[in-house]
């Protein structure tokens, strides 16, 4: 099978460049020429064989068997050079030729194998050398007419003698033969020609076609990953956003943000940068990686303003993006990320005011556009509302603490001065605990309003510990206890307000019906004993004249 396969006209040798159309064509010509010259050759030998008298000349079974073992070894060997082995059977095709002219002179088929040679070497080889082959075969027919005609080469038996003598006869068939050589080589040659030009013509523009596929293609893509690229950075802005929505702790929220964008988009480093209570610098609050840790641990910031990029977005509030570091004019280089090649700096503003900026940074040159500015700044808005939702939660935090502080002043102050003021307890004895002389458990419950104890309730018991539910409804009625304690005193507190506003009102009714300066003050005195907590009072008017 692999013997089919070498000399089968259809297969090209590996030798043969599939590149160029007309060679495979050649290469594919010669071999099928080659293979039915083979079968034909084999079969005139058998005839000669068989019958010794094929052609009158004795010798031509031995030539022919030659012809056929170079033949057979151009068919086999495809390894060659396709010029040598087309080169070799038109060789031969012109030697038969040749011989044929000698041997047969104008009676035979010469004329027809030299026109064969002719159109052959037109075929297999360039435009030159089939004008050449016309050439050759044109002054070899005129050489063996001339020295035929001379009597140099003896006249063929089967060629009458006065065709063979007569040079007109030569020259007049040499004529015929140049026309007909002429016009059918000539017209082959432009055929194989226009067929080059129109397979080379394919050829470029197969050429142009594939360049211009491969340039889609790399367009497609790139755009393909730019879109996937996108994708990537939309559903990570997504996550961050949902993550960060519920975190109300800025150190937390920091760390979240830097590390998601530093993972999930590949990038080199990330840092988080707020403004210090002055405005002055910005402060790197969260920084990703060992970097991070040793900017963080060196207080690392930046002057608002100065030759940073950082400083810069926030001063302009603007984003900031460099493609290519080493061309960067405002920028400060750290030594501690050497391998950063493009930096994006981007502000974080609430309510139109920088608060921050956050610096995102590449390994690779150019590894940010413009599309990147919209896409990273859905991270910075987001995390300017977490950071002031964060901000505005501390601050409520303190106010709720501040406010509990104070209520427990408050009930503190209000509950002392009370317990002050009428210390006691109300005690309750069962008649079976009178009955009982036992030994009893003493257990104390503080009675709580806003986080401050107001008073304790005593129990003495006969079981250690108390059960669930008793616990549970004793918490109940202490709190209650509490709140209508509360209730009670802020009762009294009102009613006591009340008369003290009531009796303000009387004392001033008093005064305004006095006109007389003596009663007026005798008046005041008067209403001022009858205070419980006063012993004495005495009014007594500045002399302006004594004082001057």
């Amino acid at each position: 099978m692999s013997l089919l396969n070498s000399i089968n006209p259809l297969r090209s040798p590996s030798n043969i460049d599939d590149s160029d159309d007309i060679l495979v064509i050649r290469e594919r010509i010669l071999q099928a020429i080659l293979l039915v010259t083979l079968g034909f050759g084999l079969l005139l030998l058998l005839l000669t064989l068989i019958t010794g008298n094929l052609f009158a000349i004795p010798g031509n079974a031995t030539t022919l068997g030659i012809a056929l073992v170079i033949i057979s070894l151009l068919v086999l060997l495809r390894r060659l050079s396709f010029s040598l082995r087309a080169g070799i059977f038109t060789a031969m095709i012109f030697a038969l030729a040749i011989y044929s002219l000698i041997t047969g002179g104008l009676e035979n088929e010469s004329f027809i194998i030299l026109l064969t040679y002719t159109l052959l070497t037109a075929l297999f080889f360039r435009f030159r050398s089939g004008i050449a082959s016309i050439l050759i075969t044109v002054v070899s027919a005129g050489a063996i007419g001339y020295l035929m005609s001379n009597g140099v080469i003896p006249i063929p038996e089967l060629m009458t003698p006065s065709a063979s003598s007569q040079m007109g006869t030569w020259a007049s068939m040499v004529i015929r033969y140049l026309y007909l050589a002429s016009i059918s080589t000539i017209s082959f040659i432009y055929l194989v020609a226009n067929l080059r030009q129109s397979s080379q013509e394919a050829r470029e523009t197969s050429i142009v076609f594939q360049a211009e596929r491969q340039r889609m293609e790399e367009i497609i893509a790139e755009k393909s990953q730019q879109v996937e690229k996108r994708l990537i950075e939309t559903r990570t802005i997504a996550e961050i956003s949902r993550a960060i929505s519920s975190i109300l702790d800025e150190d937390k929220l920091f760390y979240q943000v830097v590390n998601s964008v530093q993972e999930r988009l590949g990038m080199y480093y990330v840092g988080l940068f707020i403004v210090d209570e002055f405005e002055v610098n910005a402060v790197l609050r969260t920084g990703s990686g060992e970097a991070g840790e040793k900017m963080l641990a060196a207080k690392h910031q930046l002057a608002i303003g100065g030759a940073s990029m950082i400083g810069t977005a926030i001063k302009t509030r603007t984003p900031r993006i460099a493609l290519d570091v080493s061309e960067e004019k405002v920028r400060f280089v750290n030594p501690i990320l050497p391998l950063t090649r493009s930096e994006l700096a981007l502000p974080i503003i609430v309510r139109d005011k920088a608060i921050g900026a956050i610096s995102i940074q590449s390994t690779q040159p150019n590894a940010f556009d413009e599309d990147d500015i919209l896409v990273f700044r859905g991270i910075t808005d987001s995390l300017a509302v977490a950071i002031e939702n964060a901000r505005l939660y501390q601050r409520s935090q303190q106010d709720i603490e501040e406010i509990r502080v104070l209520n427990r002043q408050f009930v503190q102050s209000s509950w002392s001065h009370i317990n002050t003021a009428n210390p006691g307890s109300v005690e309750f004895i069962s008649n079976q605990e009178q009955s009982n002389g036992s030994e009893k458990n003493m257990v104390s419950i503080p009675i709580i309003l806003r986080d401050q104890t107001i008073g304790m309730l005593d129990l003495e018991m006969d079981q250690d510990t108390l059960t669930p539910e008793e616990q549970r409804l004793i918490e109940a009625i202490t709190t209650q206890t509490a709140l209508a304690l509360e209730n009670a005193r802020l009762i009294e507190e009102t009613q006591k307000r009340a008369r003290r506003e009531e009796r303000i009102n009387q004392i001033s009714t008093n005064l305004t019906r006095t006109l007389n300066i003596d009663d007026l003050l005798r008046t005041t005195i008067n209403e001022l004993s009858q205070l419980p907590s006063v012993n004495e009072v005495a009014i007594h008017l500045i002399d302006d004249s004594k004082t001057a």
